[in-house]
C-alpha cells in the first residue's frame, strides 16, 4: 500500500505521485505520514516536504514549502496546499542568502517601529532560513551521493 500525494501551490499543481512515507514540517515540528495514517488536518510551517519510497527509504522527492495546510484523508491520500512551494533543486542559495540579509536588515532598521513590519520581516526571515536549510541539505545529500558513486 502506498500514499497518493498531491502538492499544490497557489500557482499550480507541483506534484502528483505515490510514496511510501511523507515527512512534513508543521507548526508543532516534523511529522511522518505512512500508509494507513488516520485522517488529520495540520498547519504547515516553512520547511521541507520529503517523499520517500518506504519508511526510512530512499528520498524520491524534496520540496520547500513556505507554509499552508496538509490534509491526510482516509485511504492514504495526502493533499498538501502550500502558500508557495518549489523543488529543492530549484532553490538558489545566493538568492536565499540575500533574502535572509534583507529580512535581517528590515528587522534591525524598521522592525521595532511598526508591529506589522516586524511581523512581515520575521516571516520573511523564517522563509529564507527554511530555504537555506533545504538547499544546503539537498546539496550535502547530492555531494554524498557523488562521493559514494566515485568510491565504487
Amino acid at each position: 500500500m502506498s500514499l497518493k500525494v498531491q502538492l499544490i501551490s497557489q500557482e499550480k499543481v507541483l506534484l502528483t505521485a505515490e510514496a511510501g512515507e511523507v515527512l512534513l514540517p508543521t507548526s508543532l515540528g516534523q511529522i511522518g505520514i505512512l500508509p494507513g495514517h488516520r485522517a488529520v488536518v495540520v498547519e504547515l510551517a516553512p520547511g521541507e516536504v520529503e517523499l520517500k519510497d518506504g519508511m526510512g527509504g530512499k528520498i524520491i522527492g524534496s520540496f520547500l514549502v513556505t507554509g499552508g495546510v496538509v490534509e491526510v484523508k482516509e485511504g492514504s491520500h495526502i493533499l498538501i496546499l502550500a502558500h508557495a512551494a518549489e523543488p529543492a533543486e530549484a532553490i538558489h542559495e545566493e538568492r536565499a542568502k540575500e533574502a535572509m540579509e534583507r529580512a535581517q536588515t528590515m528587522l534591525r532598521e524598521e522592525g521595532f517601529k511598526d508591529d506589522l513590519k516586524y511581523v512581515d520581516a520575521a516571516a520573511a526571515l523564517e522563509r529564507s532560513v527554511a530555504r537555506l536549510r533545504v538547499v544546503r541539505k539537498h546539496r550535502s545529500r547530492t555531494n554524498s551521493n557523488v562521493r559514494s558513486t566515485e568510491q565504487e
